[in-house]
């Protein structure tokens, strides 16, 4: 699992998914595409809308509502770099997650993404 280390307030060192602010006019597949892209310099497209998540990152910060996307990897995984606001990328283990300190809802955001990545597999094979 891609993570990335936030550089910047309000989440600043916190180990989450790449993501960030919808821009004016920007789709929802679009922006998680190119927060993707400035965060890790990868190259991916939004496949499917899998779940929204909400996330305070403190009793004085605004909540944040996160729309968590699976995406498909257009290029090499070893082209990954810490870009934009991230402090570095770190390619976490599923079950190390909560050990690296990765907040309990994108935990659940990500368990919730690979029982759909693995349904999707499972419904695939009942196709071909």
């Amino acid at each position: 699992m891609l993570l990335v280390r936030r550089g910047r307030p309000p989440l600043e060192g916190v180990l989450t998914l790449p993501g960030g602010r919808v821009e004016s006019g920007e789709t929802l597949p679009a922006a998680a595409a190119r927060e993707v892209r400035e965060e890790t310099s990868l190259e991916v497209i939004a496949t499917q809308h899998v779940t929204t998540v909400e996330v305070a990152a403190s009793a004085s910060t605004p909540r944040y509502v996160i729309a968590v996307f699976a995406t498909r990897l257009l290029g090499a995984a070893d082209d990954a770099r810490a870009g934009s606001d991230a402090a570095e990328i770190v390619w976490a283990d599923v079950t190390s997650l909560a050990a690296l300190g990765v907040p309990a809802p994108t935990c659940e955001a990500i368990s919730i993404v690979l029982a759909a990545a693995a349904s999707s597999a499972v419904a695939q094979g009942r196709e071909s």
